[in-house]
């Protein structure tokens, strides 16, 4: 559970840092402050077990990195901000799920399997960021559709068979 946390606190601390850069680069000091106030909430919300404080902690992250993104600071900067904001959140509903769980069989086992799972999640969101950033496509709108539907199924069955898996 220590290497769980430990990980939430360095993707909070990487991410909030990325975001007060943002700030700091585009000189709005008076945000400055923000990143300190978003980490105090969630550790406020972690600390106590106020979920809704740690969501609405990510959505304001999510509104400032809005407001940075169009300031003009870099993307990929901000997607790997968001993304390892997502890693910390995804790490604290599992961790609250194991404290809620108790006592639970093989832990380091299912441990690892999460956070592979995460991190290959994570690497390919990352990826597909990258590729969206760099390549440039003129697709017409049928098709455009046609990959949306794609996705969407793709996503689904996604999620199916790693429900499935988790029985």
């Amino acid at each position: 559970m220590n290497q769980i946390r430990s990980l939430i606190w360095l993707s909070l601390v990487a991410g909030l840092s990325i975001l007060a850069l943002g700030f700091i680069r585009q000189i709005h000091w008076a945000l400055l402050f923000l990143p300190l106030v978003l980490g105090l909430g969630w550790w406020l919300g972690a600390r106590t077990n106020h979920r809704w404080l740690v969501a609405a902690v990510m959505l304001v992250f999510s509104m400032a990195v809005v407001g940075v993104f169009l300031g003009g600071f870099s993307p990929l900067w901000l997607a790997f901000s968001s993304a390892v904001m997502l890693i910390a959140w995804d790490l604290q509903f599992f961790a609250w799920r194991l404290t809620a769980a108790g006592k639970v069989e093989n832990e380091q086992q299912l441990i690892a399997r999460h956070l592979r799972r995460l991190a290959s999640l994570s690497i390919a969101g990352l990826l597909l960021v990258l590729a969206t950033t760099f390549l440039r496509f003129r697709l017409g709108f049928e098709i455009v559709l046609l990959l949306g539907v794609l996705a969407i199924l793709g996503l689904r069955q996604g999620i199916y068979l790693a429900s499935q898996a988790e029985k």
